[in-house]
């Protein structure tokens, strides 16, 4: 586990690779028994392929890693001391087969509750292909997080450069941005949200 701050702070994890191949393996199944929702109309992003996934997240087990790493996250901060966690519930996942030249816009996630955590996992990371300009410092095919925080040498967001197995946790409120890319892979990814069920 790695933390990372930048106004907000949010946890990076690694997921074994069995995970990771089981995740894929049952996605690329639904596909061709075209057993999925579509999640396009539901979500922001400018790419073709979005599939709902709450149908099986359960069903395979991967529940238990991913909801281990955002218990972490409710361990490591509280927002409010005079409060304590309840309950974890997922509301939403999907995964996204991004293609050349789709992308994400900036945009934050949300759940029945305002109070959340929401997470990026990747699943299939392809060549970005070549940068336009600025190669030593590459941007296609990364996600860059927005914190919700400014002023004078502040560091107001972060760039992922993903990597297959990396699971990304961080609050509701985070707005992020996932660039395009060039070439004839696919850029897969999962993402969920989860509501965070207080008491005082």
């Amino acid at each position: 586990m790695i933390e990372h701050y930048f106004g907000q702070p949010f946890l990076q994890f690694k997921l074994n690779k069995n995970l990771i191949n089981k995740i894929n393996k049952k996605m690329d199944e639904e596909i061709l028994k075209n057993n999925y929702t579509n999640a396009v109309p539901f979500l922001s992003g400018k790419i073709k392929k979005e599939y709902r996934i709450n149908h099986f997240f359960n069903e395979q087990e991967i529940a238990k890693d991913i909801f281990k790493n955002i218990v972490k996250y409710t361990e490591m901060y509280n927002f409010d001391t005079a409060f304590k966690l309840v309950e974890v519930i997922l509301d939403s996942a999907w995964i996204n087969d991004q293609k050349e030249g789709e992308y994400q816009i900036v945009h934050k996630h949300s759940g029945r509750l305002s109070i959340g955590l929401s997470a990026i996992i990747f699943l299939k990371i392809p060549n970005f292909g070549k940068e336009y300009t600025h190669e030593e410092q590459p941007m296609n095919g990364r996600t860059t997080l927005i914190s919700n925080s400014g002023g004078l040498f502040n560091k107001s967001n972060y760039t992922i450069n993903p990597s297959v197995g990396d699971m990304y946790v961080f609050p509701y409120d985070v707005q992020h941005v996932v660039y395009p890319f060039k070439g004839n892979g696919t850029r897969r990814s999962m993402s969920l949200n989860v509501d965070l069920y207080y008491k005082k």
